[in-house]
Formats: structure tokens, sequence, C-alpha cells
């Protein structure tokens, strides 16, 4: 009986550390983010990218976008779908975030998720920035 009770013992803490080294994996890994009012911590290269606004009262008029290159694609979950994501559109208080010193760098972005509903938005998902820090 004793036997037993040990076998099942060192099952049961092999087993914790199994679930501990995979939880550990996916954080590591993560590829689901969720939109504001979360707080997600993203990476990739900051590129500057000439776009379009486009307005039907006005002609099309160029503007150049802060843009991050992501380092793999992501998923970014709404309360109606999921967007797959490989760049995505910065938006930032220039008096808080210096994303200019950022540009052709790889970095590190803590911001919330938000959905494109406007021409000046040229990805379907933005995320405004509150911190960012070079990788």
């Amino acid at each position: 009986m004793k036997s037993t009770s040990f076998i099942f013992v060192q099952i049961l803490l092999f087993s914790f550390a199994l679930i501990s080294c995979n939880n550990r994996s996916n954080a590591d890994n993560k590829q689901n983010y969720y939109y504001e009012p979360t707080v997600s911590v993203i990476s990739g290269t900051i590129k500057v990218e000439p776009c379009l606004y486009a307005d039907d009262s006005v002609a099309n008029i160029r503007e150049d976008s802060y843009i991050l290159n992501l380092e793999k694609s992501i998923n970014v979950i709404s309360n109606f779908d999921t967007t797959k994501i490989s760049k995505i559109q910065l938006t930032f208080n220039p008096d808080e975030v210096k994303v200019q010193n950022y540009k052709n760098k790889k970095v590190r972005l803590t911001g919330t998720f938000f959905g494109w509903d406007n021409g000046h938005h040229h990805t379907p998902v933005l995320i405004n920035v509150n911190k960012i820090e070079l990788k």
C-alpha cells in the first residue's frame, strides 16, 4: 500500500511539472491578444509607410504612418471577430511617446488594440502606444 501511494505521489508531481513547463511555453509564444481595455505587449520593427487618406469629400491625400512590422503574425480578438495581422499602425501622444526615435529599430510596445474606423487608419487593427523600448 505504501509503494502504491509513493508511485501516485511521483506521478502527481511529474504531471504538475509538465503542466508548469507547458504553461511557460505558451506565455513565450503568445498569439492571441484582445481589444482595449486589455493592455498588450508586442514586438517588431517600426517603419514609416506612405499611405493615402481616403475621404469622399476630398481627393486622396498622402500621409505617412508609423507601422509596426510584427516578428510573427498574431490574432487580435474583439467581441465580433478575430483578425490575424502581421503589421499594425501605431497611434500615440507625441508629447509622451517619441516613436520617431525608433524608426527602423526592433522595439517592444505596450498599449491597447482597437479597430480602424476612419480614413486615417491604414491597418484593420491599430495599437494606442503607451510605452516603447528597444528590444
